[in-house]
């Protein structure tokens, strides 16, 4: 645990510096191309590879992880992982053939287009590929609470085409492809020779694999438990191309705009979300195996801190995310209406996160106790329901059947997986987390009515959200520091 508590921090400090040039690269191209049909076909192939290779990835994760100082099976690990890497080839020539044979399923896009669309795709899914092993490399690092090196490395895919857009002065797609592919590369070399420096007692210690032994008893055991996370990650990215394509369908530049949002959602997901995950997961794991209640207990705690911190910046956004847009991405090509449409976007995809964190930690402690298929079943339910309302919401909402389908399945599908839980007796302390997001919320509308009431105003627009964002944090700080106080005295006074 101290480990943990001393990683965070330069977790969130490199995270935060990915976020900055995963920004930057959005930002120059919008610029360069504004919300054009050219950028679109950019953003769908990125969509399209990373879509594929996030449901593998997740599989191997996950699977892998409470494995992975099982001694009895580093044989079995590698069988697997010959089969799954056999599948992630497979998988890439079939799509690259589809694309080819029926260019229609990309898009309303002309044929050079759809052409560029396959080139930048062929480009991108080599870097994707070598994500299949660093996957496992960062399982291992992990495993062995060493979770700074991973997200070091993480830095290389969005640092190299920032590199390419400022340094070099392209714009140039296929070269920005390419940088983003070589990244993922360098970034599978590095954690490769680190974990055979490191932790070479772990995987793949023979590269030869024997085909005959491949299939035993239990890599079958393995395979069947990555069947479900690989059915219920591939519904989840399907539903992620379809808005993709269905917001193609809504003309011009909505692709651009719809993936500027995500990548201000993706922010706050990759700079809280996903490391408090990745760091906690290793050790619900342990604690569950020990104590299930003990285990359970624990994902209550780690979820009501993770949802303090989501739910503030969820009104921060509220009080700052129009200015912060228009300081970030109103420029060029891309102008007012598109940022007014990309903070609209916004606003319903971050108001349902802290569901999202209930969902996804509940998620885990099925994980933890090696059942995938209740988590799958779940999925599967809310992508379905998220397809039947993004269909259903089109006519009715138009552009914006793309956000509002993803936020009411994000409820729905956390509401099921507690009924579940509740089922399963292994439910979680509602009543805890739901006192804490009253009263997390009442603080984030005293901090978003302050931010809303500041009456100083500069033309400079940079200092202005640097002066909002700054008595932000010292209200928030100030605010849970008399909690703390308050609650230190009351536990004073039951002693005595």
């Amino acid at each position: 645990m101290k480990k943990i508590v001393k990683s965070f921090p330069i977790l969130i400090l490199v995270s935060l510096l990915i976020t900055v040039l995963g920004l930057v690269k959005n930002i120059e191209l919008s610029k360069i191309y504004g919300a054009s049909n050219d950028l679109d076909v950019f953003y769908l192939a990125n969509v399209y590879t990373i879509s594929v290779f996030n449901i593998i990835s997740a599989a191997i994760t996950t699977v892998v992880i409470p494995e992975i100082n099982n001694t009895d099976s580093q044989g079995n690990l590698k069988n697997y992982m010959f089969i799954i890497n056999g599948i992630a080839f497979f998988t890439s020539i079939l799509m690259v053939t589809s694309f080819i044979l029926f260019p229609n399923i990309i898009g309303n896009f002309c044929k050079e287009l759809q052409k560029l669309f396959v080139t930048i795709f062929l480009v991108l899914i080599i870097g994707q590929i070598s994500r299949i092993r660093s996957a496992v490399g960062i399982a291992i690092l992990q495993s062995n609470t060493d979770y700074i090196l991973p997200r070091i490395t993480d830095v290389l895919p969005v640092a190299l085409p920032v590199l390419a857009l400022l340094l070099v002065n392209t714009g140039n797609l296929f070269v920005i492809a390419a940088s983003i592919a070589l990244g993922y590369c360098l970034q599978t070399g590095i954690l490769l020779f680190y974990e055979k420096s490191k932790y070479s007692s772990y995987l793949f210690k023979s590269p030869k694999v024997e085909l005959k032994k491949v299939i035993n008893p239990d890599t079958k055991a393995l395979l069947l438990s990555t069947i479900p996370i690989i059915v219920s990650s591939a519904i989840f990215q399907f539903q992620v191309m379809l808005s993709n394509y269905f917001a193609g369908k809504f003309g011009k530049g909505i692709i651009t705009i719809f993936n500027n949002t995500n990548q201000i959602v993706g922010v706050i997901q990759a700079i809280f979300i996903l490391n408090i995950v990745g760091m906690f997961y290793p050790s619900i794991v342990k604690k569950i195996k020990k104590s299930v209640r003990d285990g359970v207990k624990e994902t209550t705690r780690i979820i009501i801190i993770t949802n303090i911190i989501i739910i503030l910046v969820v009104w921060g956004y509220m009080a700052i995310g129009q200015e912060m847009i228009k300081l970030l991405f109103v420029r060029g090509q891309f102008n007012s209406f598109s940022g007014d449409l990309m903070y609209k976007f916004g606003f319903i995809l971050i108001i349902v996160l802290p569901l999202d964190v209930v969902r996804d930690f509940c998620y885990r402690i099925y994980y933890s106790l090696g059942d995938t298929k209740k988590p799958m079943i779940n999925s599967i339910q809310t992508v379905i329901l998220n397809i039947v309302l993004l269909i259903c919401m089109k006519p009715m909402v138009g552009e914006f059947s793309i956000v509002f389908a993803p936020a009411i399945g994000t409820a729905l599908s956390m509401t099921s997986i507690l009924l579940r839980m509740k089922k399963d007796t292994l439910l979680i302390d509602i009543k805890k987390i739901f006192i804490s997001y009253i009263l997390v919320n009442i603080l984030g509308f005293s901090m978003y009515s302050l931010l809303k009431n500041i009456n100083y105003y500069s033309d400079n627009l940079l200092a202005n959200l640097s002066i909002k964002i700054v008595i932000a944090i010292l209200f928030v700080v100030i605010c849970l520091f008399i909690v703390w106080m308050m609650a230190r005295l009351l536990r004073r006074r039951n002693v005595k």
